[in-house]
């Protein structure tokens, strides 16, 4: 550096030179120095500024290091708290299979000892069903030696037969019942159980084939005898009817002789039939039910002589429906009238009514004692009170006229219903 102090003498001119060029070679060593110091300086500063980067980069590493090191150790931790929740998850979930397990094992048992118990109950309705089933065989023996038994027997088998067959429904029945009320419970679950449920089940509508069968049968034998009894009891009534027909006809014949004439006719109808016959009806059963050459009507045509009287019988019932019927439409039209009249006496009497109540409360209207002025003198409020006591005792006698009138009428239209319904 040049000297800042005060300046040295001046040298001799030579020495100037010298000293000047000394001088310059001092600045220039100088200069070199102080470049190389501060070379050294800025070398020194770089390296400081690598070592700080070098620290700074060691520290970012050791940072970043750290970071990964607790990354990792977070990322452990996390696995081992995974791997811990995944522990647990599945120990969850063993248990739960297990409870499930368990559960389905105890409903599967209860669901077991459900069915074997149904199974029970349905063995012993199949086995009453089964006993039953053995009676009705027992009360249906004889279908196989029907033909050396008599109708009535048969009848009387079969009678046996159906009241036990009525059982039998009855305890098959119960059997489809409890079957369909029990339908999935009866199964199981065991493959034993299910083939026992299925035997059990297939048990029932086989008996009941086996009873139709034989109800079928029965029913067979039955219609045969029953259709063998309803022809006798079709002769007999014949017979019968025959003989009551032959019986009427001899009661009738006085003269014995086996003939009836008019007057036999005219008494026959009166007696058996209960209507008196015209002579010109009489005349005319006569001339067609008496043969040519016979003075009467045999007992070979006596069914066409009762043919001819019950038509005649029929149109005295028809004359006397006419004339009921007249009867009843000229009763009509009376009670009709007097209705009409009684309406109108009716309707009057309630007139009255209104006059008199109109006058009542005309003959009122002053004893009221109007706001803010005086009614009547008191000396004319008895003769006003007895004015309108007349008055009301003058309408009470118009009310009590009119219900004796609609009384009058509702005792009319009474008595043509009781009429009609005795009719």
């Amino acid at each position: 550096r040049p000297n800042l102090g005060n300046p040295p003498p001046p040298p001799p001119k030579g020495a100037v030179l010298g000293q000047a060029l000394h001088q310059a070679v001092q600045e220039s060593m100088q200069m070199q120095a102080e470049l190389e110091r501060r070379f050294a300086e800025m070398q020194k500063l770089q390296q400081d500024l690598l070592d700080q980067q070098n620290e700074q980069r060691k520290q970012q590493e050791e940072a970043r290091l750290r970071q990964e090191e607790e990354r990792k150790k977070a990322e452990e931790e996390r696995k081992k708290a995974e791997e811990e929740r995944l522990k647990q998850e599945a120990e969850r979930r063993k248990q739960e299979e297990e409870k499930r397990k368990e559960e389905e094992e105890k409903k599967r048992k209860e669901a077991e000892d459900a069915a074997k118990e149904l199974q029970k109950k349905l063995a012993e309705l199949i086995s009453t069903l089964e006993g039953v089933a053995d009676k009705v065989k027992e009360k249906a023996e004889w279908v196989a030696t029907s033909d050396k038994m008599s109708d009535e027997a048969i009848i009387k088998a079969s009678e046996e037969f159906e009241l036990q067959m009525l059982e039998a429904k009855d305890a098959n029945a119960a059997c489809f019942a409890f079957m369909g009320l029990h339908h999935r419970r009866l199964v199981g679950v065991l493959d034993e159980t299910k083939s026992e449920a299925a035997k059990l089940r297939s048990k029932p509508p086989l008996m009941a084939n086996t009873l139709a069968s034989i109800k079928a049968k029965v029913k067979v034998a039955r219609d045969k005898a029953q259709e063998r009894l309803d022809k006798e009891a079709k002769r007999l009534a014949a017979l019968r009817a025959a003989e009551e027909q032959e019986r009427l006809f001899r009661r009738h014949d006085t003269g014995g002789e086996g003939l009836l004439n008019k007057e036999n006719i005219v008494a026959l109808v009166k007696d058996e039939y209960k209507f008196d016959l015209s002579e010109e009806k009489a005349s005319s059963m006569f001339s067609r039910c008496s043969p040519a050459g016979k003075v009467g009507v045999p007992y070979s045509n006596f069914p066409q002589l009762k043919l001819l009287i019950g038509i005649a019988r029929e149109e005295v019932r028809a004359k006397a429906k006419r004339e009921e019927a007249t009867r009843r439409r000229k009763l009509d039209v009376e009670q009709v009238e007097i209705v009409r009249k009684d309406l109108k006496e009716v309707t009057g009497a309630l007139g009255g009514i209104e006059a008199e109540v109109a006058k009542a409360e005309e003959k009122a209207r002053p004893l009221v004692v109007l706001r803010g002025r005086a009614g009547l003198p008191l000396e004319m409020l008895p003769d006003r009170c007895d004015e309108v006591d007349t008055a009301v005792d003058a309408a009470r006698d118009y009310l009590a006229a009119a219900r004796e009138q609609m009384q009058a009428v509702g005792g009319t239209a009474v008595r043509a219903e009781e009429g009609a319904g005795l009719e």
